[in-house]
C-alpha cells in the first residue's frame, strides 16, 4: 500500500476526480473499501459500490475477473482501520542527529526512515518505530537512486552508527528507527510523504520548486526549469506528436 498519511482525503478527491490521475488502480479497491467501513456500510454494500465506481471510472475493469482482488481488498479494510494523520512532527534532537549523518544521501534516506517509522507509531503503537517498508521504497521516496548492493551497504553503515536497528530474524529484512526522540522540541512538521527527500532539502535550505504539470518538487537551477524529468518527458512526446499532426 502507498503510504498515505490522510486516506479519507484521498478518497474524497478520488471520488471528486472519478479516478483521474490516480495511478494505481490496484489500490483503488482497498482505499475506496476502508472509506465505506468508515462510513458504516456492511461488506455487502461495500463490495457493490466498489465494483459500480470501478465499472464507471477504470477502463478495462472486469468485474467477474476481479472479483478476488476486491475480496481481498475488502478483507484487508476490515482489519486495517482508514488512516487520518495530520502529520508528523520532527524534533530538534531528531533533526541534528540527521544533520550529523556524513553523507547527504544517507540524510535524506534517514529522514524519509524517521518519518515513516513514526508515521507507523502513529498509526498503532504496537509498531515501536518499526519501518516494514521495502528499503527499494523508501530509498525511492527519499529520491536517492542507488543499487541494492549499496542500499545495504548505508543500511549496514546506519546500523553501525546506532541509527537503525535490524530484526534478529535472518529472513527479515524489517528495520527499527533507533533516533526518535518526541521529548524534544518539534521544529518541523510533514504532511506528506511526496518528495519527502526534497522536503528534508527545503528545510535545510536547498531551493526547489514545484513542477507545473504533477506538482513534484524539483531542484530550483538558473535555466528555469518547469517540469520534473518524467513530465519533461511527456511534454516533449506530446509537442513532438502535435507538430507531426500538422504536417499531415
Amino acid at each position: 500500500m502507498k503510504l498515505v498519511m490522510n486516506e479519507i482525503e484521498l478518497v474524497e478527491d478520488l471520488i471528486e476526480k472519478k479516478g483521474l490521475g490516480y495511478d494505481m488502480t490496484r489500490q483503488i479497491p482497498t482505499y475506496l473499501a476502508k472509506y465505506y467501513f468508515h462510513q458504516g456500510y456492511n461488506r455487502k454494500d461495500v463490495y457493490d459500490k466498489i465494483n459500480m465506481f470501478m465499472l464507471a471510472n477504470c477502463p478495462g475493469y472486469n468485474a467477474v475477473l476481479c472479483r478476488e482482488m476486491v475480496d481481498k481488498s475488502i478483507s484487508y479494510a476490515e482489519k486495517h482501520p482508514i488512516v487520518c494523520v495530520d502529520g508528523i512532527s520532527v524534533t530538534e534532537n531528531e533533526i541534528e542527529k540527521i544533520c550529523a549523518l556524513p553523507a547527504k544521501r544517507m540524510r535524506r534516506v534517514m529522514f524519509a526512515y524517521l518519518c515513516i517509522a513514526k508515521f507507523n507509531y502513529l498509526v498503532n503503537e504496537k509498531t515501536n518505530y518499526w519501518v516494514g517498508t521495502d528499503d527499494k521504497d523508501v530509498f525511492r521516496l527519499a529520491d536517492v537512486k542507488l543499487s541494492e548492493y549499496n542500499r545495504d551497504l548505508m543500511l549496514h553503515e546506519l546500523h553501525k552508527l546506532g541509527y537503525l536497528g535490524f530484526s534478529r530474524a535472518i529472513d527479515n529484512l524489517n528495520v527499527q528507527v533507533l533516533i526518535v526522540d518526541n521529548e524534544s522540541t518539534p521544529v518541523l512538521f510533514v504532511k506528506s510523504f511526496d518528495d519527502i527527500g526534497a522536503q528534508w532539502e527545503m528545510f535545510c535550505g536547498e531551493s526547489y520548486v514545484p513542477c507545473v504539470r504533477c506538482g513534484k518538487y524539483i531542484k530550483k537551477t538558473g535555466n528555469r526549469k518547469k517540469y520534473c524529468h518524467k513530465c519533461a518527458r511527456l511534454v516533449n512526446i506530446e509537442k513532438t506528436t502535435e507538430r507531426k499532426n500538422k504536417k499531415v
